[in-house]
């Protein structure tokens, strides 16, 4: 079986600090480790409708942890504090290629997450697919813009679980 290998970094990412983070939440959903995506809200300028992670721009004097942590609080209401944050994976550029992107892996307790505390401006749907299915289910796709030709993994599931207490509808 062939062995895929990480890109070199592109020097976008090697030349410029990072500007936005986003933390790839891992909690248990019925006895499997799996992860928390969020849909954006229909009604947002950017992204709308786009599954992603919650994270965003990192404000002046934070850490990149710290901006994961506050952007997911800010959209999904999980207290930075119940957090394990086990740590960073490697920068990413944005599609546009102008932004690097710092993942950050951390677990969280499915009690943490509360419908009261959503950001329905930002969020439409919270939903978690387990590691098993993304595990099984990749593909690698190629993207173009004007400047550039970049291949990404991309994740496909059938099972994702929708967090019912968070289906989101408006």
């Amino acid at each position: 079986m062939a062995e895929k290998r990480a890109a070199p970094m592109h020097p976008r990412i090697a030349n410029a600090p990072p500007e936005m983070s986003v933390l790839i939440p891992l909690l248990e959903m019925k006895s499997s480790p799996s992860v928390l995506f969020t849909k954006r809200s229909i009604h947002l300028k950017s992204h709308r409708g786009e599954v992603c992670f919650p994270g965003g721009r990192m404000e002046e004097g934070e850490t990149i942890e710290e901006a994961a942590l506050r952007e997911t609080h800010e959209e999904i209401g999980v207290d930075p504090k119940s957090v394990d944050v086990w740590g960073r994976l490697r920068p990413v550029l944005t599609r546009g290629l102008t932004t690097a992107v710092v993942p950050i892996v951390g677990c969280l307790e499915r009690e943490s997450l509360r419908r009261d505390c959503v950001n329905l401006n930002e969020v439409q749907t919270l939903f978690s697919v387990t590691l098993e299915e993304l595990c099984r289910s990749n593909a690698y796709t190629k993207f173009l813009t004007k400047t550039a030709e970049y291949t990404l993994p991309v994740f496909f599931s059938r099972e994702f679980k929708v967090v019912q207490i968070f289906s989101l509808k408006y």
